[in-house]
Order: C-alpha cells, then structure tokens, then sequence
C-alpha cells in the first residue's frame, strides 16, 4: 500500500492517476468485506446505538456500515481540496471550463482553451473512476443486507462535509452550503508541551476527548 501511495503522488496525468488509485481501493474494498462479515461485528456496534458518525471519502465503507447500522446524522470529512466527480455527495457544481480540476491544473484557473479541454477530460474521467468505485462497493453491502440502497444513495444523506480546503486560498469555485472549509488540517510529526492552563484543564477529568 505505501508503494501505490507513494506512485500515487508521483503520477503526473490523470489516468496514471486513477489507475493507482484503482490499486488503493482494491485494497481498502478488501478490507472493507472483511470488517463487514466479521462475525458479530455489525450487531455489537448496533448495540451502541451511535447518534452520530463520521468517515473519510478516501474509503468509502465507513459511509455503507453507517447505513447498516441506521446511522442517520453523519458527516463526510476530506482530506483534500473537493475532487471532482462529487457533486452526487457535496451538491457543489463543478465547471470544468473554469474551475481546475483536483489531478489536472497546469495553468491554474488561468486556463487557454487546450487547458480546457485537458481539464474537462480529468474532470469526466475522475467522474467515471467515482462511479465504477461505488459500483464495486456495493455487493459488500448488499450482501450483509438485501434492502441496502445505493451506496450513492447511503452517502448523499450526509449532513455536513468538512473539507480540506481554505476558501481564501483555494481557486475561487461554486461552494454548497453544506461544506465547511477547515484548511490548514495537516499531520503532526511531533508536539510540544501543554501550557499550564491548558494542562489545568485536560487534568480536570480523567480522560478527554480532542
């Protein structure tokens, strides 16, 4: 899996693109049917009786068990920009004529027509590639419970998406409201110490939640 990442990122077109993301998904598919027919998962964490959820669009399973399990108020988080291909779940219009697209922006939203035309292909191709990727979720699904929906369907009834993206940075684009902008989320490889205020605090209980 980190060879396909690493590729991943490497990738300068967008069918290189897809194609390693196509690998990633294989994996996360795989995974995604094991944690389903996992003996007595599904009914221990109905059990729970969660009021709420939330899961990355990268892998899509998290947003079919929140449907199994009748999870009906969650949330999508991104890790990234909004990719293209996602209005079915963001309801943000997408204008390949003017809005780069998230694998293909060689001359940023200053776009000459060939650019456009290479930015409408990425965007149809990413469009595709979503497409196929939900139609091979699915069966997982289906198969733990005949009446489950489309998974377009199990994903769209999401309430809130909080995206990677900062508006004041990002190329100017049709937004939904149901998209909260939290840029600047990014992965720590270290910390310093609290202060004592904050320490104060965190120590008033004997676990937090962050």
């Amino acid at each position: 899996l980190d060879d396909i990442v690493s590729n991943l990122w490497r990738a300068n077109d967008p069918l290189s693109m897809i194609i390693q993301f196509t690998y990633m998904i294989t994996s996360s598919i795989d995974q995604c049917n094991a944690t389903v027919r996992h003996p007595g998962l599904l009914e221990e964490l109905r059990a729970e009786k969660f009021d709420a959820a939330f899961s990355e669009t990268l892998d899509l399973c998290g947003f079919g068990l929140f449907e199994l399990l009748g999870i009906d108020n969650f949330a999508v988080t991104q890790a990234m920009a909004i990719v293209d291909g996602t209005y079915y779940f963001t309801q943000t219009p997408a204008n390949p004529a003017y809005v780069p697209t998230l694998m293909v922006a060689p001359s940023g939203d200053q776009m000459p027509f060939l650019d456009r035309v290479r930015n409408t292909i990425s965007h149809f191709l990413m469009v595709l590639h979503n497409a196929n990727t939900l139609r091979r979720y699915e069966p997982i699904f289906k198969q733990a419970s005949p009446n489950f929906p489309s998974l377009q369907e199990a994903v769209q009834k999401n309430s809130l998406i909080f995206m990677n993206s900062d508006p004041l940075l990002d190329f100017p684009a049709p937004r939904s409201s149901r998209v909260i902008d939290i840029g600047g989320i990014s992965v720590s490889f270290g910390h310093e110490k609290l202060n004592k205020t904050w320490s104060d605090i965190l120590d008033l209980r004997p676990t937090t939640i962050l």
